[in-house]
């Protein structure tokens, strides 16, 4: 674990105000930053599910649904940083790829 890791899980359980005073004690306030991102992804962590359309996510019961006309069909599932991305969008990227290559 990193030094800005370990902060950001005290700073789950204890008193902000009084890890940012431990860490200007000990001449780290210059790691704040990467807690506060770390933080801030952990927050992000849970499951999200990107649809062209409200009734594709009926699969994925109790995710938060986002609606995303660009998605076209399929569907992108993130779950903490773990992402499956199963859009059309993605499936015709990967053929024309393929078909670049082949032709190569």
């Amino acid at each position: 674990m990193t030094l800005a890791s370990n902060y950001a899980s005290v700073m789950k359980d204890l008193d902000v105000k009084k890890v940012v005073s431990y860490m200007k004690q000990r001449g780290h306030l210059s790691v704040l930053p990467q807690v506060l991102n770390i933080l801030e992804r952990e927050k992000d962590d849970q499951e999200v599910v990107t649809v062209a359309k409200e009734k594709d996510a009926k699969p994925f019961k109790g995710a938060r649904v986002v609606v995303d006309p660009n998605v076209v069909g399929g569907y992108m599932h993130r779950n903490g940083s773990k992402i499956v991305d199963a859009t059309y969008r993605k499936a015709l990227v990967t053929i024309y790829k393929q078909s670049l290559n082949a032709t190569l």
